[in-house]
């Protein structure tokens, strides 16, 4: 699938930039970004393609570097959140909602990773404002906290990258 005729400049613009906006939003979460967290942020992009999902291989695979995505982000006009929110709308309207849904819990579960690789071994790693977080990214992006955490689909992603 041709996603350059599907959507708009601006929107592959904002497909792009999903992942680094999940990073900051997560990252910053405690108000610091730690070495682990760009850590598992630069290997959930080097294995994303594992997932084998058309868009998110259309968007991990454009990312040359995280010093790209910062270029955009800068001449972004709206917010992290209100981003999500146009991402989830457009999607619903232009392509299949399965490879949607595919895409949005692809940025979910590196929600997830980043706010798991922080924690210290003796500490809980997901903090109470990263849990927060994740969760206003689900209802930005019109997914279910719940039901992503309930059923395996998270994991089954992380262990993915993993492997």
């Amino acid at each position: 699938m041709n996603f350059k005729e599907i959507f708009s400049d601006d929107e592959v613009n904002e497909i792009l930039l999903a992942p680094f906006r999940i990073f900051y939003l997560v990252a910053e979460a405690d108000n610091k970004i730690d070495k682990k967290e760009f850590s598992a942020f630069e290997k959930f992009l080097k294995n994303a393609k594992k997932f084998d999902y058309e868009l998110v291989n259309f968007c991990f695979n454009d990312i040359q570097s995280v010093q790209q995505l910062e270029g955009l982000k800068e001449r972004s006009i709206i917010s992290d959140h209100d981003s999500l929110k146009y991402i989830s709308g457009f999607l619903s309207r232009k392509i299949d909602r399965e490879i949607g849904v595919q895409f949005k819990t692809t940025l979910v579960a590196l929600a997830y990773y980043i706010a798991f690789s922080s924690g210290s071994f003796f500490s809980h790693n997901v903090s109470d404002d990263e849990t927060e977080v994740i969760q206003r990214i689900c209802k930005d992006l019109d997914v279910s906290y719940r039901e992503l955490m309930s059923s395996n689909q998270i994991q089954k992603f992380l262990n993915k990258i993993e492997e």
